[in-house]
């Protein structure tokens, strides 16, 4: 067993400890429901109790008491609050996909080509990628450097729009979200700020940084692409 797998069989007997406790005292308590339900917010991939946490909310094998947990927001909650917006909006929904796992260039290229090839409406897609470092980083985080590669994915193309974002409103250390980028947006000095992990400084001197401000919650990012 190596040192994160004693991690995280440690953390799931204190979980189990914690919950079993926790739970129980609750029932306990007169003024509070016998019927128990722990919600969660999930920021992992899938939707599985048992990881979120390393298992903090799941529900001890054996209880004895009326309980049950549920998650109130992940991923896939804000995938389709997004693409229902769009619906509302009179535009198709042409995909709604948690694809975003892996590093940003490859899910650029991933994603690139289906944005190259979608049709008019939108797509949705969400995750949360990876980035590499270089020794001394510039300024953005992973949602920026993916829209900036998406920028280079549809480069010259007049008819689509892509949204990146985390959906916690900060990405890295910075006060942008992401990025909001077109077939416009690729320009002079683009690789280089990829290559720097500058892209964050790219952006802004574009106009196409995309500021929420928090939102409160973290679910992943998300990818919202709109073509006329």
């Amino acid at each position: 067993m190596n040192m994160g797998e004693e991690v995280s069989h440690l953390k799931a007997h204190v979980n189990t400890f914690y919950n079993n406790g926790a739970l129980q005292r609750a029932s306990e308590q007169p003024h509070l429901k016998t019927n128990q339900k722990p919600s969660q917010i999930n920021k992992k991939v899938g939707s599985q109790v048992n990881v979120i946490g390393s298992g903090i909310g799941a529900l001890p094998e054996q209880v004895s008491y009326e309980a049950e947990a549920q998650i109130i927001a992940s991923n896939a909650h804000a995938r389709a609050a997004a693409a229902e917006a769009a619906e509302d909006a009179g535009l198709s929904v042409l995909a709604n996909e948690e694809a975003l796992h892996d590093d940003y260039q490859a899910v650029a290229t991933a994603i690139g080509k289906k944005l190259r090839q979608m049709g008019s409406g939108v797509m949705v897609f969400g995750g949360e990628p990876t980035v590499v470092l270089p020794p001394n980083p510039g300024q953005g985080g992973r949602n920026q450097a993916l829209a900036l590669a998406l920028a280079h994915e549809i480069s010259g193309l007049e008819d689509i729009t892509v949204v990146v974002g985390g959906t916690d409103g900060t990405d890295g250390p910075t006060n942008a979200a992401g990025g909001v980028v077109s077939g416009a947006t690729w320009a002079k000095g683009a690789d280089e700020a990829l290559a720097a992990a500058d892209s964050g400084a790219f952006l802004e001197n574009a106009g196409a940084l995309l500021v929420t401000g928090p939102t409160g919650t973290n679910v992943m990012d998300l990818i919202v692409a709109i073509r006329d």
